[in-house]
């Protein structure tokens, strides 16, 4: 049975304008912004959060900062938002070169409904990019690839030398992203994060209880 089996083509129009909707940019952009921000700006998010955070119906603050805390509690605190700063940090790298991959392989081959394709990836993902990215492909044969997939044209005797430069930093970005994301999440345990890799489906999760994750 394929992805597709039972969905009407009529509909694949339908499904290509939702899926080109969700604008992955913005999310993961967004998630970059507070990174930072928690990163650059600890005190004045803190003390934002001590005076009290209200959206809609939920209300959130925190416990004013003991003005006493000796120089252990401080390297207690600075000690734990590292740990979440690398935490995020992969979570969020993981999560991005994730999407970057699949999106490209659900347009390799110009398919029609890219969405199915990432439908059919879904349990062959990392066998899919170790196949495309960690492979022993001739670089003429990956610049086509990418070309194609990319930018929607073929390398041929007229493509100039900035645009051969592009292509092939845009292979090396995909290779990357697949290498890193081949070789999963190394165990942070160790930091007392929950972050793990998920071998059932070579994603990345976090959960809040040790244990299997589930898609």
């Amino acid at each position: 049975m394929t992805a597709n089996d039972g969905l009407d083509p009529e509909n694949w129009g339908w499904l290509n304008r939702e899926f080109y909707a969700a604008a992955p940019a913005d999310y993961f952009r967004t998630r970059l912004y507070l990174l930072l921000a928690f990163a650059g700006r600890t005190d004045d998010l803190l003390d934002l959060f001590e005076e009290g955070v209200e959206y809609e119906r939920i209300a959130l603050s925190i416990r004013p900062r003991d003005p006493e805390s000796t120089a252990d509690d401080a390297d207690e605190a600075e000690r734990e938002l590292q740990e979440y700063l690398v935490a995020e940090s992969e979570v969020l790298y993981y999560h991005t070169s994730e999407t970057v991959l699949r999106m490209y392989l659900a347009h390799e081959g110009f398919p029609d409904c890219p969405p199915l394709e990432v439908a059919r990836r879904r349990f062959g993902f990392r066998d899919a990019i170790q196949g495309r990215f960690l492979s022993d492909f001739r670089e003429d044969e990956r610049r086509q690839q990418t070309a194609q997939v990319v930018l929607g044209q073929r390398v041929t005797s007229e493509t100039t030398e900035e645009s051969l430069q592009s292509i092939d930093s845009l292979e090396d970005a995909l290779t990357t992203f697949a290498r890193d994301f081949h070789s999963g999440v190394e165990p942070i345990q160790r930091r007392k994060t929950w972050t793990r890799y998920c071998a059932f489906c070579g994603c990345v999760h976090e959960t809040r209880r040790r244990g299997r994750s589930h898609c």
